[in-house]
């Protein structure tokens, strides 16, 4: 009932305030409603029906620790099948305190699973596996970002040197082009994928794609 959901959220934002991770909650839901929800997807519903100031909140308490939507479709409207491709403005605005990564594929390794998300999670420990499952219905296309304090943390904390910002973006699927050009003008360093086969058939197109 949308009543006991409502009732909820106040536990929701006390997870999302402590950075705990959503699995108990998501699949108490899943349990509750018959469902598939998922921590990503209950992150994801939460945050798009959460007015700029609670947005922000989620994303400060939630976004250094988890994987969080980036460039996203959103909720559809009441009768409507189209989902249409929003971004996350307060994330972006914030990116220019960041050093940033963002990670793609092009040709096959975009649509086939290659362990994109699998490698940024070995190298960097984040958690884009765990954090944004596949079986999710906001996984595919969408583009997720993931923000740590940064990089070599216990290194720059006993030095006495000034932590640097992280941002690590990973592109799911076939995700927009247009919206990958802009992402890497504003970030440090590009990790591009491609599957041995279009590398060695296909390299005029693989040097096309990657000029962009």
């Amino acid at each position: 009932p949308k009543e006991s959901f409502h009732e909820l959220l106040p536990l929701v934002f006390y997870y999302l305030k402590c950075s705990l991770p959503l699995e108990y909650l998501s699949n108490m839901i899943s349990l509750s409603y018959r469902g598939a929800f998922t921590p990503h997807s209950l992150f994801h519903l939460i945050f798009q029906l959460s007015d700029p100031v609670l947005k922000g909140f989620c994303i400060e308490h939630y976004s250094f620790s988890n994987p969080v939507p980036f460039i996203y479709s959103q909720l559809p409207n009441t009768g409507s099948k189209d989902l249409k491709t929003t971004v996350c403005k307060e994330l972006w605005y914030s990116l220019d305190d960041f050093k940033g990564l963002v990670s793609f594929g092009i040709g096959r390794a975009s649509w086939n699973p290659v362990g994109k998300s699998y490698l940024l999670d070995l190298i960097f420990e984040t958690d884009f596996v765990k954090g944004s499952p596949q079986n999710s219905p906001f996984h595919y296309n969408s583009i997720d970002i993931q923000l740590t304090k940064n990089l070599f943390g216990e290194m720059n904390n006993l030095s006495g040197k000034e932590c640097t910002k992280w941002a690590y973006i990973d592109c799911h699927g076939e995700s927009d082009s247009n919206y990958i050009q802009v992402i890497c003008q504003y970030l440090d360093i590009a990790l591009v994928h491609v599957t041995h086969r279009d590398f060695v058939n296909n390299r005029e197109l693989v040097n096309k794609d990657i000029e962009k």
